[in-house]
């Protein structure tokens, strides 16, 4: 990122120092609370709200430059590799970390995640991830019980890929964090799921309920992740721990979105009809930054430039 674009024009930290932090998250797939720390042993504080609040506003232009300057597909030799295993585990072992490079979809290696041990670190997170999104699944207690498309569950609307995401987020910096280590850690994160997005579903009704992605940004994979972000900072500064603490922090948001019709107002030049928001990092991270902006300044005089539209 350019450190001299004036989108950082009124930011407290120098343009180098807000551009560095958020290349650092995105390029290493660091948390944000990682970066917090490597700041400080530059000698520069700065928390990791700041971080977060960074990469959402400033995110999206990143990623669309990292994207631009991946490699075009063309010609390649294919090598063919043959392992012979001792066991049906080892087998099993093997089969998801040779998929996972490529060849099957990436959905169906996620959810074989958790039946398999002695993972790589990148996998370890997605594995615990995966568990949870099956738990969350398959769970009559589950306020997405059934919902969640899976392999196993083609019916499902939600893509698990997304709630692993949320769940990931959140381990790493946000509500989920609190429970890392803890012997009831996976219990205390299936509840705040559950309870944060049966909030979602009775906060609006009419854009979840008969809907699909098609039909509703609310319950697309764009919709679900950014939801997480609002999810993360009600648990931190609310307090909010059930479905009606969570649901009294997203009465806000009433009003202010465009899950099914009308377009999103994320700023006086940036117009987005409502189903023109992709499962982009970009237009993900734009649409978090955006809700989470109305949640932070409810309760204080509305905002003229940020808000979704009704036509």
């Amino acid at each position: 990122m350019n450190p001299s674009t004036p989108a950082y024009y009124r930011h407290r930290f120098p343009a180098e120092i807000v551009s560095h932090c958020v290349w650092l998250y995105f390029r290493f797939s660091l948390s944000f609370r990682d970066v917090e720390e490597m700041a400080a042993e530059r000698g520069v504080t700065v928390t990791y709200e700041s971080v977060r609040e960074w990469c959402l506003k400033f995110g999206g232009a990143y990623a669309k430059r990292m994207r631009s300057r991946s490699p075009r597909p063309g010609d390649f030799q294919v090598f063919v590799s043959v392992l012979i295993c001792r066991s049906y585990d080892e087998l099993r072992r093997q089969f998801v970390l040779v998929n996972n490079t490529r060849p099957l979809p990436k959905a169906l290696i996620y959810e074989l995640l958790p039946s398999v041990s002695d993972l790589p670190d990148r996998l370890s997170s997605r594995s615990a991830a995966a568990a949870l999104t099956e738990r969350l699944n398959f769970d009559k207690n589950s306020s997405l019980a059934g919902m969640i498309y899976q392999h196993t569950n083609p019916s499902g609307i939600i893509r698990d890929t997304a709630i692993q995401k949320v769940i990931m987020t959140s381990s790493s910096d946000g509500a989920l964090r609190e429970f890392v280590g803890q012997q009831d850690a996976a219990e205390r994160s299936f509840q705040t799921i559950s309870e944060f997005y049966d909030a979602v579903k009775a906060t609006f009704p009419d854009d979840w309920i008969g809907h699909n992605p098609k039909t509703s940004r609310l319950v697309h994979r764009a919709g679900i992740r950014a939801m997480g972000y609002v999810m993360d900072l009600l648990w931190e500064r609310n307090g909010a721990r059930n479905k009606t603490a969570f649901r009294q922090g997203l009465e806000c948001l009433v009003g202010k979105t465009a899950w099914t019709r009308g377009v999103w107002r994320f700023g006086e030049e940036e117009v987005i009809p409502w189903n023109g928001i992709q499962n982009i990092d970009g237009q993900i991270l734009r649409l978090a930054h955006y809700l989470v902006g109305v949640v932070r300044r409810s309760g204080t005089a509305p905002e003229v430039k940020e808000k979704a539209t009704i036509q």
